[in-house]
């Protein structure tokens, strides 16, 4: 039988400069530092500077008790709930309490329900086929650009039904947030929000333009006196939150029955948030994969042509191609959009990993390293090479529940996963069936790797040359 050792800390990550500690070496370069990290030990402690000290998790058992089995004790970090004074919108995502949570994801899990997001699968399409018709030709074109524009537009077509003049203006908004977000969580000291920094303007201004725009629609649709088809078939992501309500005898103590106005703009733009740039890096890096290996290319095509032709997909086609969907899978597993989530212990508590348990006071943070797990080499074999493959069929049952996380497993799971499934894999053969791209540079130095940004990034722009492609 095996003996448990009782151990009150990880392994700790060396110290090498007194007063940033591993700070430096984080500031170098992010995304190396986490699979650094992630192969030292499954827990281990580092400090980014003199006052943050953090667990870091790299292992799919303390993933599972962490998310799962104990994720009442483990919610976000204080900092994310607590909110900041630029942008404090209340929402599920940031909700302080557990019963505050539990009430806002049980309002909006109707609207995530597979049969009311299939209705949207002809938005996803359209928009697609819309956009790969002004795509302009034989031209140089950057792909974050065209993939944030279209996930943008799908966004709000399927969450608001609206074709918006200031589509440009709400997209700017949002990644401006997101940069905002991210220089704060990268930073020793935090500049105060209140003080005029370039960064904390241009932030504001962009949270001013996004509840506008926001609060316009919501406001249009209130003031309608109903959601904006009488028809539920024909409704869109706001009539659902609009009509969303708890049941009388659902016994939630303090729960509000339904959302605010204020909830209403909240909660969707923390939808838009979730939905348009993890989306659009998700394609940034499957395009740039299917134009740069042509064995990936070849296989991938033979299917699209061989079930679809030339007409558009449906929800119907998606499970008769396998390769399409092993390819996004293995996308969402080699370059996650989302490299790392904070957790922290609301109450003292134990962890317990290979043989030894680790007491957990409260309070404690802890960095769960979604990058190093995913290329952990304890759970993928040839975890460092890109393989579609491995989430084939015959292959499924070879990998940890919990090793691959693109959407955070758990009751706090994201809620617009199977959204952002279906989107992708409808666009991606939409895209494909109409369009090829070409690398507009085969230069080494123009080959792009990954970069750290509130979502994984590209070091530089992927520059595309687009053409038609006769079917």
């Amino acid at each position: 039988m095996a003996t448990t050792v009782l151990a009150s800390q990880p392994q700790a990550l060396e110290n090498k400069v007194p007063f940033f500690a591993n700070y430096l070496d984080y500031r170098s370069d992010p995304l190396q530092f986490w699979m650094d990290v992630g192969r030292v030990g499954p827990l281990v402690e580092i400090q980014l500077g003199p006052m943050q000290k953090f667990w870091v998790v790299t292992d799919a058992d303390l993933f599972q008790q962490i998310l799962q089995s104990k994720s009442k004790n483990f919610p976000r970090d204080r900092q994310i709930r607590q909110g900041n004074a630029i942008d404090n919108g209340r929402t599920v995502f940031n909700a302080k309490t557990y019963e505050e949570w539990r009430w806002r994801r049980r309002l909006l899990q109707p609207g995530f329900h597979k049969r009311e997001l299939a209705k949207f699968a002809e938005s996803m399409v359209t928009e697609t086929t819309q956009l790969a018709n002004e795509i302009p030709q034989n031209v140089s074109v950057d792909l974050a650009d065209l993939t944030k524009k279209l996930t943008m537009r799908i966004i709000c077509q399927t969450m608001f039904s609206a074709s918006l003049a200031e589509t440009d203006v709400l997209q700017h908004a949002f990644e401006q947030t997101s940069y905002f977000g991210f220089k704060r969580m990268s930073s020793i000291v935090n500049v105060p929000h209140w003080l005029p920094t370039k960064l904390n303007l241009d932030t504001k201004a962009a949270v001013t333009d996004k509840y506008r725009i926001l609060g316009k629609i919501v406001d249009e649709r209130l003031a309608s006196g109903q959601p904006k088809d009488d028809a539920p078939t024909s409704w869109d992501m706001l009539d659902m939150l609009i009509s969303a309500q708890l049941d009388d005898e659902d016994e939630m103590p303090g729960a509000e029955r339904s959302f605010s106005r204020d909830d209403l703009i909240a909660e969707m733009s923390s939808l838009v948030f979730a939905g348009h740039e993890t989306t659009a890096m998700t394609l940034v890096w499957l395009l740039n994969k299917v134009a740069t290996d042509q064995t990936i290319y070849q296989k991938l095509m033979v299917e699209i042509d061989a079930v679809l032709g030339d007409r558009p997909p449906t929800l119907d086609d998606l499970d008769q191609m396998p390769y399409t969907h092993q390819l996004i899978q293995e996308t969402l597993r080699y370059y996650p959009s989302v490299y790392v989530t904070l957790r922290e212990a609301e109450a003292d508590d134990e962890l317990t990993v290979g043989g030894a348990t680790y007491a957990v006071p409260a309070g404690r943070q802890f960095i769960m390293n979604i990058r190093g797990l995913h290329h952990s080499k304890e759970y993928w074999s040839n975890a460092d090479q890109f393989v579609p493959e491995r989430f084939s069929a015959e292959n499924s049952q070879e990998w940890h529940k919990f090793a691959y996380q693109p959407f955070i497993s758990g009751p706090k799971k994201c809620i617009g996963d199977q959204f952002a499934m279906m989107e992708l894999r409808l666009v991606v053969p939409t895209l494909l069936q109409r369009l090829t791209f070409e690398p507009a540079s085969s230069h080494p130095a123009h080959q792009v790797k990954e970069a750290a940004g509130f979502v994984m990034e590209t070091d530089k722009p992927v520059m595309m040359r687009v053409k038609s492609r006769e079917i």
